[in-house]
């Protein structure tokens, strides 16, 4: 690529000329400006009706209202750290509990099954005891009803041979699996 040299005039009209742009743009960004700024700044402060003194006060208490924001907030922010940490244990805890839990509710359930069973099984033998029983009472009734047969039966064959020799036997009783005849009583002979 060729190279373009600048003539010596041109050189000297280029350097002071730029020089001059970037000192105007200077001039302008550090000096116009933040002028231009201050200056719209105190046309906005004029509509608004306060004094400098005033807008002075109310960015003061601005400023400190929002130190007090700032800590507040930093306050707030180990505060919820901290909340957040012990949310992070009754979780775990939760979490713990909510096992243990379900581990009582499958041992309840399993009691409940084994209770059931138990209960059906006593049932069972209840039952099957409530039928011995039956058949044993009515066994017992065949036994005390051949027993007062065989009473009576004894007691014709006894008392009524005793009345021949006293006329007044009319009745019997049993005492002591013995048969006593009487004149008087409940049992009546049937001679």
């Amino acid at each position: 690529m060729p190279k373009y040299k600048l003539k010596p005039e041109v050189k000297r009209l280029v350097i002071p000329l730029v020089t001059y742009i970037i000192l105007f743009s200077l001039f302008i960004t550090l000096i116009v400006r933040p002028g231009i700024t201050g200056y719209t700044t105190y046309v906005k402060m004029k509509k608004s009706n306060f004094t400098v003194d005033s807008y002075e006060e109310n960015l003061n208490n601005l400023q400190t209202t929002l130190k007090e924001s700032v800590s507040n907030y930093t306050e707030c922010t180990v505060y919820n750290e901290k909340l957040f940490d012990e949310l992070r244990g009754f979780n775990q805890n939760y979490t713990v509990c909510l096992t243990e839990l379900n581990g009582l509710k499958l041992n309840h359930s399993m009691t409940v099954l084994n209770y059931e069973e138990e209960v059906q099984f006593l049932r069972q033998a209840i039952a099957d005891e409530q039928d011995k029983a039956e058949e044993y009472q009515e066994e017992s009734l065949e036994i005390e009803g051949d027993y007062w047969d065989l009473a009576k039966n004894v007691a014709n064959n006894l008392c009524c041979k005793a009345k021949v020799e006293n006329n007044r036997i009319s009745h019997y009783k049993v005492e002591n699996n013995m048969i006593i005849c009487l004149e008087e009583g409940s049992l009546k002979l049937e001679c």
